[in-house]
This record gives structure tokens, C-alpha cells and sequence, in this order.
């Protein structure tokens, strides 16, 4: 069957008095799509995401003045799917003069760049640092300190579980903070095959729904992609290099100041002075330091790889590098301190400078690097980065879970064999 104009528009009145209908603005005509692109038969069912993609494709080829035809196939009714994006949970608006400074840094993709990369090159950086690792003491009389620590592990404890391909990816979902931009920029040099793995600087909006998601960020950086959709890739990926007892060991956290978005920097912190928690901890950003270790096995050959860690497929690998993640702090019903993800960058080790292409990494990368180097060297702070530690490394993972949550690890909720 053909769908025409009138197929599509007859389903769909918008009533012009509904304030959410009125809002509903895209730079170009969405009729205008559906009339050009929506006239050939649909032959199989797509489900999910994978709808999703091809109802963008769909707007792009229109958008870029294709004249190619564009089949699309989808379990929706026409109704459905234009439903679906007039509940998006984050409205698109044409008229720029209604626009306002947004109340959180996080709904502002300038202020929130900004805010990020000043803390990276923020020359007081190591002052506000304090170690990442729970101690005994933590356990017997917790602290602010001990309370911010238990926060930013907890997520980190839930990529070692998913990040093997075998426990699904919502539970990743649900570490990065909703209503928020997300920030990466990922400096490593090899990927879980030690294959070549190019340097990935990107941001993109992560709201309530998934749809609206990939529709923002199509629009406005030219992705369709949302964390539901970059996180379902996972388990396929991860299984694929049989990814496996995988630890983070986070050694420090730098509890940000609070930003001023009218300024455009950082207010006076004196939390470092007194030893005093903030009062406003739980609005608060930090960015944390964490090495992450794992062992795969190379899933094809790539003895000619860039990085010079090329090899022969089937090669017994040990996976081992630096995370930098942006957190912010909320607290939940009970008034537990908690943190979700807004940021993440990643290094081969201490002393990387430069990315698989050889170019410098960006002042921001290499900045936060050398701070949190120096604040290692400064406190006497060493990981277990050596092959032949390897199992010590998953003897501290072990005691520092139980430290945060209460209860040992076992095969439900992390990768450990």
C-alpha cells in the first residue's frame, strides 16, 4: 500500500490552542517530509530502536535534498509514531528570543562545555581533590568525604558488571543523570581488541525519552543517537572480545565549586580550608579518577594496528587504562548522597599526550591528566597497572564493593569468574 499526503495529514488535527502542539517546532516542514518520502510500500517490521534510525534516515535524505527513494518499514501506526514525537520530553523551540538562561548548568550545552573544560584547566584543581578509595574507617564512621566516595563508586561498580556483554546495558541508562547534556571525550589509543581506537569528542543530550533524545540530537549536532540507543550496543560489542573480570580502582575525586552561569566561572570554594561539607553538596559536580582493568581476548587480527599493540586473533589480552567521569551529586528519597554521569574521558596511562594519530591531545584532556597525576604522586597513590598484579587489583575491587554497598560481589552483579 502507498501512503500519500492525505494518508498521513487526515490522522493527525493539531489543535492550534494546545500550548504543548504550539510549542512543537522544527526547522523544516515535517508534512513536507512525509509527502515526499512516504510513498513507497513497507515490507517488513522493524521494532525499537532500529525504527528509529530509519525514520531519521527518512528526515535527512529529505533535509539533504535526495531525490533518491527512501523505503521505510515500521510495526507503528501512523498515528503512533506521530504521537510518540509530539510527547517529546524535550520541545524543540523556533523562536530563539523565548529562550532563557536555563536554571541548571546541565540543560545549557555552552554553559555546561564550559563549566567542564574550566574545571580541567583549573590550576587549583589538585586542592580540591581528596582520595577516591573507601577505607575501613569510612565503614565504621562515615564521613561527608566517605559519603562522596561511596556515591561515585557506586556507578562505576555497575559499568565493571555490564561492561562484559552479559548483564543487559539498562542498568547503564540509569548511571547518567536525565535532563542533562553529556560530555565525551575519549583520548585511548585501543579498544577491548588493543585494535586501533580513534580519539571520539562528543556531546549530546540524554532526556526522559529516548525518541525525543535522538530527534535533539540529530538537529542540533547532527547525531541520531541517544545513550539508550549507544548503550544497547553494548553486550553485542563486549561478547564479541569476551570481555571479562573487569575492576575499577577509583584513587581521587575533585569536588567542583559551584559555577556561576552569568559570570561564566567558578565561585570561591573554602570547603578545602575548613574541612566543612558544602552545604550544597548535593547540587555539586565532581570529576573522578579511576583506572579500569580487565582481561578479553582478541577477537581478530590486527598486527598492523597504529598503537603497537596489534596482534593475532585469539591472543589472551589485559585490558588496562584511566577513566576521567563527570558526576553530579543528587540525593534520593531517603537522603542518601548519590551521583549519576555527565562525563567521561579516557587514557591509556598517566604520561599519554597525544592521541592514536599522533596529534596532542586538547589543553582540557591533557590538563585534567597532569592534575590528577600530580595529586597521585603527591599523596603516595599507586594502582595495580602491572599484568603480574592483575589479581591483586580484583582483591581490592572486592573490598572496595563491599565497602560501598555492604554485601561481596558475586556473578549477578559484576563480570568476576
Amino acid at each position: 500500500m502507498k501512503m500519500t499526503s492525505s494518508d498521513w495529514t487526515s490522522d493527525w488535527k493539531p489543535d492550534t490552542r494546545n500550548r504543548e502542539a504550539r510549542r512543537c517546532s522544527i526547522p523544516f516542514s515535517f508534512r513536507t517530509v512525509f509527502v515526499a518520502r512516504l510513498q513507497t510500500p513497507a515490507k517488513s517490521k522493524i521494532h525499537g530502536t532500529t525504527t528509529h534510525i530509519q525514520f531519521l534516515t527518512l528526515i535527512v535524505r529529505h533535509d539533504t535534498n535526495t531525490t533518491h527513494p527512501c523505503k521505510i518499514s515500521t510495526s507503528f501506526s501512523r498515528v503512533d509514531m506521530f504521537s510518540k514525537f509530539c510527547n517529546l520530553d524535550l520541545i524543540f523551540k523556533s523562536d530563539k528570543k523565548e529562550q532563557k538562561m536555563p536554571e541548571e548548568v546541565g540543560k545549557s550545552k555552552e554553559q555546561f562545555k564550559a563549566m567542564i573544560d574550566a574545571a580541567r584547566t583549573n590550576p587549583n584543581a589538585v586542592s580540591a581533590m581528596i582520595p577516591g578509595r573507601l577505607t575501613a574507617s569510612d565503614k565504621e564512621a562515615s564521613s561527608w568525604q566517605a559519603d562522596v566516595r561511596r556515591a561515585v563508586f557506586d556507578p562505576q561498580i555497575v559499568f565493571s558488571m555490564i561492561l562484559d556483554g552479559e548483564h543487559g546495558h539498562e542498568a547503564a541508562i540509569d548511571c547518567y543523570t536525565s535532563d542533562h547534556f553529556i560530555l565525551f571525550s575519549n583520548q585511548r589509543t585501543f579498544d577491548t581488541d588493543n585494535g586501533d581506537s580513534p580519539p571520539a569528542r562528543m556531546m549530546i543530550w540524554n532526556g526522559e525519552s529516548n525518541l525525543g533524545s535522538i530527534f535533539y540530537n540529530l538537529f542540533n549536532f547532527g547525531l541520531p543517537v541517544s545513550l539508550g540507543l549507544i548503550s544497547s550496543l553494548i553486550p553485542g560489542l563486549m561478547k564479541k572480545s569476551q570481555y571479562h573480570d573487569i575492576t575499577y580502582d577509583c584513587v581521587a575525586i575533585y569536588i567542583l565549586p559551584k559555577w556561576d552561569p552569568e559570570k561564566g566561572e567558578f565561585e570561591k570554594d573554602t570547603w578545602m580550608e575548613t574541612g566543612v561539607e558544602p552545604d550544597d553538596l548535593e547540587d555539586r559536580y565532581a570529576l573522578s579518577f579511576t583506572l579500569c582493568n580487565g582481561k578479553s581476548v582478541r577477537s581478530k587480527d590486527n598486527e598492523q594496528s597504529t598503537n603497537g599493540r596489534g596482534g593475532k586473533k585469539g591472543d589472551d589480552l589485559t585490558i588496562t587504562f584511566y577513566e576521567v567521569h563527570g558526576n553530579k551529586f543528587y540525593r534520593d528519597e531517603e537522603g542518601t548522597l548519590k551521583a549519576r554521569h555527565c562525563f567521561l574521558s579516557e587514557y591509556d596511562d598517566l604520561e599519554q599526550s597525544k592521541d592514536v594519530f599522533g596529534k596532542d591531545l586538547p589543553e582540557p584532556d591533557n590538563a585534567i591528566r597532569v592534575a590528577f597525576k600530580s595529586f597521585l604522586e603527591k599523596n603516595k597513590i599507586e594502582c595495580f597497572t602491572d599484568v603480574a598484579d592483575f589479581d591483586k587489583g580484583i582483591k581490592q575491587f572486592k573490598e572496595q564493593f563491599e565497602l560501598c554497598r555492604g554485601v561481596a560481589p558475586t556473578r549477578e552483579t559484576s563480570s568476576l569468574t
